[in-house]
């Protein structure tokens, strides 16, 4: 393969190129060339899976996110949901302190700014790592009820911008209850006994 291209460089080089028609050595360059990217892009390919193992090994309380399902030590797993539900339980709190907040112009920003500073920044990633180390589908349903709340809080204190009357507010207002309740059902149902014993059921097999 290398004496090919080197042929077909040699010719682009002594000007002998234009004796063949340029279509045709363009595409003889491309020919030869290609098994030198296939066998680059074999070796650069890098599977999820390869990566979350490697992650798994390397990182001794932890994996990165997403790839929960490949944590395959039992108290490794116990661990990471344990913090993964006291981070929800410290967003939990911070949301239900926006209670009194009057949804106003104002009161919405404050929400939406809420909503994206620590702990409610990482809403998202924790309740993901704790329904997937948890694998019950109980804990998978009120993550998703969860983030439908609390993205529909976010979308409603952002129209207060646009209409902040008395109907508004008070929708605002409910779609506010509704997410902090919304996210007081994710820490209870994953505060359930059978999920933070040392006990552990074995990890999901496959990819996250």
């Amino acid at each position: 393969m290398s004496k090919r291209i080197y042929a077909l460089l040699t010719l682009a080089a002594t000007g002998d190129a234009l004796a063949l028609p340029r279509r045709r050595f363009v595409a003889a360059c491309a020919t030869a060339a290609l098994p030198a990217q296939t066998a680059l892009a074999k070796d650069l390919y890098y599977t999820k899976e390869d990566y979350c193992k490697k992650s798994d090994a390397e990182i001794k309380n932890g994996i990165e996110f997403g790839c929960e399902a490949y944590v395959q030590d039992p108290a490794k797993r116990l661990k990471m949901r344990r913090r993964a539900l006291a981070a929800l339980r410290r967003a939990s709190e911070r949301l239900d302190r926006l209670e009194n907040v009057e949804m106003s112009v104002a009161g919405g920003a404050r929400v939406r700014e809420t909503l994206r500073k620590d702990p409610l920044d990482g809403l998202r990633a924790q309740g993901k790592r704790l329904s997937t180390l948890s694998d019950v589908s109980e804990v998978g349903l009120a993550y998703d009820e969860t983030i439908k709340a609390v993205e529909a809080l976010d979308l409603k204190a952002r129209r207060l911008e646009l209409d902040d009357g008395a109907a508004a507010r008070d929708e605002a207002a409910a779609v506010l209850r509704k997410a902090q309740a919304a996210l007081r059902r994710l820490v209870s149902v994953g505060s359930e006994p059978d999920l933070l014993e040392p006990a552990d059921v074995a990890p999901p097999a496959g990819g996250a």
